[in-house]
């Protein structure tokens, strides 16, 4: 992590929205004098992120057909509550 530096060229123009998990958002330099170097830098298109991502194998496994009644459990209905009884609840889930 970085305390102090300067932005030598901002990747995304402000307001943009959906920017991808991983991708920079800026570069910061320590000296001022590097923010020279970057004033036309374009970052490559498809660049490694920080975090590769793993390939799919080449052939996908078959998945075994199971009954959707053996998946799933039952429907079970919730206890009735008894007339007169009280209910227990902390105060933030009374309002």
């Amino acid at each position: 992590m970085q305390d102090e530096g300067f932005v030598a060229k901002l990747l995304y123009p402000e307001g943009t929205k959906d920017i991808p998990l991983g991708k920079p958002l800026a570069i910061i330099v320590d000296e001022e004098a590097d923010i020279a170097a970057f004033a036309d830098y374009v970052p490559e298109e498809g660049a490694a992120t920080a975090a590769p991502t793993q390939a799919a194998p080449a052939t996908p496994e078959p998945v075994a057909a199971t009954p959707a009644a053996a998946t799933s459990p039952a429907p079970v209905a919730a206890p009735a509550k008894p007339s007169g009884s009280r209910i227990f609840a902390s105060p933030l889930a009374q309002n």
